[in-house]
């Protein structure tokens, strides 16, 4: 019956709009714009945590071209400095002598008007390439702007379906599942008996008891959780973390080269082996991923099942990405006059979001 009721279509709000505020805030906050190049596509030595629904390859773009903007601005600003001091000493010089000093003065005003026409072609290139990447007809963010190495975007691509993850040792302590957000719940449920057949919900006695290890276990519930909790879209796989100062001793699959960052991706063998026998700062985990409401909010958990015949039991932990800050956000109410600041009219409120930046340990800073 409600199939066949014709209602309005709503605006709906796709994940892409976090990629959008992302690449579009990177325009608009110098700052951030240069620390998000850097840890993106420059460093290498640092392990970058799961990019948990946002386009790592947009948002570096988008940073790499607002940071050459920016870096051409200030190269032509100190030439502009450069010669507007010539004119500025003969200002001076002939002022001192009492000398007509007319053309000196235009060269010297002439000069500040370059460099200001120069900051103001800028600022609306800037603003310009914001009102592009947030509107709701154009293209994605990732195509408004060049690509980047090949080599670079696939090593950001991989960050999605990463199946291992090196992290700060001082974050053991407190969170070692760095990048996924805060801690909302850390506990261990409570054991139950698996020697003990249970009955059959439709009758007949009890149930088959069915052989499994961890490994089979962790499959089943990354297999079947969607479905059973009935969450669409919901991204389940093992990954294995591994303390900051034993990456050098997990071998080359994760450290081919001691000079560049450890790999996204080992062989699935050696994340099933930290299941049935975590080695030291080394342990597999079962990482569950749901993206909410247009990619503003991403919710993490991680179990770990403990089988010890007869009994199992699971460490549980749950994170959670809360929405971007407001700071992010400004572009929304951003005018299209350069000369102009943003509207300072209060938005809606939003909580923190630490940016793409560095979430893991590389093993030189384990």
């Amino acid at each position: 019956m409600a199939a066949d009721r014709e209602l309005p279509g709503l605006i709906q709000q796709g994940e892409e709009w976090t990629d959008r505020w992302l690449s579009a805030a990177v325009h608009r906050n110098e700052q951030f714009a240069r620390e998000t190049a850097d840890e993106l596509t420059e460093d290498r030595l640092t392990a970058l945590g799961p990019s948990l629904g946002v386009d790592l390859v947009a948002v570096a773009r988008h940073a790499r071209v607002a940071v050459r903007r920016a870096d051409l601005r200030d190269g032509l600003l100190a030439v502009l400095l450069a010669v507007w001091l010539v004119p500025a000493a003969l200002l001076v010089y002939g002022a001192q002598l009492d000398r007509p000093v007319g053309p000196e003065l235009l060269g010297v005003l002439g000069v500040l008007a370059a460099a200001w026409t120069l900051v103001l072609v800028t600022e609306h290139r800037s603003r310009t390439m914001v009102y592009r990447v947030i509107g709701s007809n154009g293209p994605p963010p990732d195509r408004l702007a060049p690509p980047l190495d090949p080599e670079l975007e696939a090593r950001l691509y991989e960050q999605a379906r990463t199946n291992v993850l090196p992290y700060h040792e001082p974050a053991e302590r407190t969170n070692p599942f760095v990048g996924s957000g805060e801690m909302v719940e850390d506990r261990v449920w409570q054991p139950i008996d698996i020697s003990t057949p249970a009955k059959d919900p439709v009758g007949g006695g009890e149930l088959t008891i069915v052989g499994f290890d961890v490994v089979d276990l962790h499959a089943f519930v990354a297999r079947e959780m969607g479905g059973i909790a009935g969450l669409e879209g919901l991204r389940a796989g093992n990954r294995l973390y591994v303390r900051g100062s034993m990456t050098p001793h997990a071998g080359k699959e994760l450290l081919p080269d001691r000079l560049r960052a450890p790999r996204t991706s080992i062989p699935e063998a050696m994340v099933e082996a930290g299941l049935t026998r975590p080695g030291l700062g080394m342990r597999t985990c079962l990482c569950l991923e749901g993206i909410g409401q247009g990619g503003r909010v991403i919710v993490s958990m991680h179990l770990r099942a403990r089988v010890q015949h007869p009994r199992l039991s699971w460490e549980v932990t749950t994170q959670v990405v809360a929405p971007l800050r407001d700071e992010f956000l400004d572009v929304r109410r951003l005018r299209q006059d350069p000369r102009s600041a943003t509207s300072t009219r209060p938005g809606p409120c939003t909580a923190n979001w630490n940016g793409p930046g560095r979430n893991a340990a590389s093993p030189s800073r384990g």
